[in-house]
């Protein structure tokens, strides 16, 4: 008996085993062919046919009821599902989603991805309050998990809910849950000190700090990281962020400098390494040492010889730098080794032109002739040697700017006219076409054919993201053209078709308003303005409406009227700078104020307003707007050259960057020359400049400047 049990075991387990194998494999080679049935019927979204869907979503349905334990049929669901969403059946959508999360619950990735794609439909039907509540379930409902990818959408929803939030202008409200959803973090991190989960937690919180522009709490909250969880990989990217936040947020570069330094140090081999490396070149180029600046581009070319984007745009940049340094001859030997030595890159595209600008701009003319030459014949050759990839396209567009750059718009237009042709479902093609409108409008001020150019983009590619773009562009020639009845409808046209553009809607509405006051019909235009205000009321367009309204009753020399709406214009710009204080939008209504007072000759309280801006958002880019304006202020309006110096010379001693205190400099030397009447003291400040600043695009200016002092001696 006992002998034949055994014979039983050793025959039927495994069979029982190969068949559910092959029952695994017969439900993966039927998933498989679904998969590409869906490729294949389903590939342009525009083409496809409600019996495409159908018969699509038949061979998914088809394995859940053939094989109806099968461990990936929550997968198969969700597809099924996202098949109903983007089809446009919101509402079957729905309910597939919810099966998932009913039929498949142990399924954590497909249930985080279907609770959230539930929230998803909810909001695209604009019920956001019902939308968040089932956003919120993907953080409360799921466990956090470090390591999966998919399942940091538990992580990642809070930052998703605070992000709408601000964007809709609801800034106490992001900032209400920016702090739940930082101590939400905090608990995890809590409960998982120990482990890899705490540190994930540990960077989400550093990351909303970076969500809200808090650069400094950040930092600290990546400092925290590393401290707590040194083995970690995540403490590896926080160094390399707090490198990045140095760099590109606070503007610190010898901060930014240490950190990479130390990032290197201490992780060689991460991936970043290279990228610490090629930012320490960029640094060292930016504060004007470019002797260092080579050496540590050299590096990436020594560490990384193989990154075919790092290495080339580390050799390109050599060769600018020694281009800068004036030094054309070692400059070309470097720029020609971009193309001997990264030949397949877009890097190597950039040489043969640049080359030949270089020549035009020094009128060199037969060397510049020459270079075009070499330049043209180049990008023809490699254009039609990789003819139909991204780099044969990528040499069409280079072949086209070489005609553009010598003003052979009509040769540049037929080459990029190839392109829609040549490569037609390459997004870059529909570029093109945008790009010649451009040019029509721009450079030849061919506003016809700009016209005609804008109108067949938008028929051809009406779902590129430059098709509103266009259709804007369409509206502002007809008016440049004084057709404003034409331009009216095509900007209604922008606001109909793009409702929810915070750019070009209000730019859009705001136009109206303007073409209706060039029409001399007032009362039309004060309602399209106040349209700005009412339906577009967190944007810069709806600040731009009350001291507009103000200065055209001024203009009018409507006395009674102008002083109503400046007091309106007050009391608006303090109420929503007040409500929005802190944010971006509060910054630039409190600008708009000082601007107010300033449109009265109310010199004062415009120079205490944008001062108290300057204490308000110590930290904003556009503090030093509001110092240079200060500056201008008692510069042009009130005359006051020493107060105005007073400012400038603030301005340099806070912003040591050329980019500002180069121009404070020079503006220092116009108030001793053409206020102060101090011409030997201009003169210092002009040579100081052509000594500090000998490469800035100012210098030119100077120099005229203090040519025109020397002669008037």
């Amino acid at each position: 008996m006992q002998r034949f049990l055994a014979i039983i075991i050793l025959v039927f387990i495994p069979l029982l085993i190969f068949t559910g194998c092959g029952r695994d494999y017969s439900a993966e080679k039927q998933l498989w062919y679904a998969d590409k049935l869906r490729n294949e019927k389903l590939k342009d979204p525009e083409k496809a046919t409600p019996k495409d869907y159908k018969k699509v979503i038949a061979s998914y349905e088809k394995i859940l009821k053939k094989y109806p334990d099968w461990g990936k049929n929550g997968k198969v669901l969700l597809t099924i599902a996202r098949l109903y969403a983007r089809q446009g059946n919101l509402s079957r959508a729905e309910e597939e989603f919810k099966k998932v999360l009913e039929d498949y619950p142990r399924d954590i990735a497909s249930s985080i991805e279907a609770q959230a794609s539930i929230g998803s439909i909810y909001e695209q039907r604009g019920e956001w309050k019902k939308a968040e509540i089932e956003y919120k379930k993907v953080a409360t409902n799921f466990p956090h998990v470090a390591n999966n990818r998919l399942l940091l959408r538990t992580f990642e929803m809070p930052l998703y809910i605070a992000r709408h939030y601000q964007a809709s202008g609801q800034m106490e409200k992001a900032k209400e849950v920016y702090a739940e959803t930082i101590a939400g973090y905090q608990k995890v991190k809590e409960k998982n000190k120990e482990n890899e989960l705490g540190a994930v937690a540990q960077s989400y919180i550093a990351r909303a700090y970076m969500n809200q522009g808090k650069w400094e709490e950040a930092i600290k909250a990546f400092q925290t990281l590393i401290t707590d969880y040194a083995k970690s990989p995540q403490a590896a990217m926080a160094f390399y962020r707090i490198g990045q936040i140095y760099q590109k947020q606070l503007k610190l570069p010898i901060r930014a400098i240490a950190t990479y330094r130390k990032y290197i140090e201490d992780y060689p081999k991460k991936a970043n390494a290279k990228e610490a490396q090629f930012n320490l070149g960029s640094l060292y180029a930016q504060e004007g040492d470019y002797a260092q600046a080579i050496k540590e581009l050299q590096l990436v070319l020594n560490k990384y010889p193989q990154d075919n984007k790092l290495s080339p745009a580390a050799q390109l940049a050599i060769a600018s730098l020694y281009e800068k340094e004036d030094k054309w001859d070692q400059a070309l030997t470097e720029y020609r080794k971009v193309l001997s030595d990264f030949p397949k890159t877009v890097s190597a595209l950039r040489v043969p032109l640049h080359i030949a600008q270089y020549y035009q701009s020094k009128e060199k003319k037969e060397e510049a002739q020459k270079a075009y030459q070499e330049a043209v014949a180049y990008y023809k050759k490699v254009s039609s040697e990789n003819k139909g990839t991204p780099f044969g396209l990528a040499a069409t567009e280079f072949l086209a700017n070489t005609y553009f750059a010598q003003k052979d718009w009509e040769t540049g237009i037929n080459i990029l006219q190839t392109i829609p042709a040549n490569y037609p479902n390459v997004p870059r093609a529909a570029t093109a076409f945008y790009r010649i409108g451009q040019i029509y409008q721009k450079q030849l001020k061919l506003p016809i054919r700009a016209i005609e150019t804008y109108r067949k983009y938008i028929k051809n590619y009406p779902k590129e993201a430059k098709a509103k773009e266009a259709q804007f562009n369409l509206s502002s020639l007809y008016a440049q053209q004084g057709d404003y009845s034409q331009a009216i409808k095509e900007f209604q046209l922008v606001l109909k078709k793009y409702p929810r553009d915070n750019n070009l809607s209000p730019a859009a509405q705001l136009a109206i308003a303007s073409l209706y006051e060039k029409e001399d019909k007032w009362d039309q235009a004060l309602t399209e303005y106040r349209k700005v205000l009412s339906d577009f009321p967190k944007t810069v367009s709806a600040l731009r409406v009350p001291l507009h309204i103000a200065e055209y009753y001024q203009s009018k020399e409507k006395t009674e009227e102008a002083q109503k709406a400046y007091q309106e214009a007050v009391a608006y710009y303090k109420k929503v700078s007040s409500e929005n204080k802190g944010t971006p939008f509060g910054l630039a209504a409190t600008e708009f104020l000082a601007d107010t007072y300033f449109s009265r000759k109310d010199w004062e309280t415009g120079i205490n307003i944008l001062q108290k801006l300057i204490d308000d958002y110590p930290k904003s880019p556009r503090t030093v707007n509001a110092l240079f304006r200060i500056a201008e202020v008692y510069q042009t309006g009130l005359n006051e050259g020493k107060q105005a110096i007073q400012v400038y010379e603030r301005i340099r001693k806070k912003y040591t960057q050329p980019d500002i205190a180069a121009p404070a400099l020079f503006r220092i030397g116009l108030v001793y020359q053409n206020i102060l009447k101090q011409p030997e003291q201009a003169k210092t400040i002009y040579r100081k400049f052509l000594a500090d600043y000998p490469k800035y695009k100012l210098r030119d200016k100077v120099k005229e400047e203090l040519d025109s002092l020397s002669k008037s001696k």
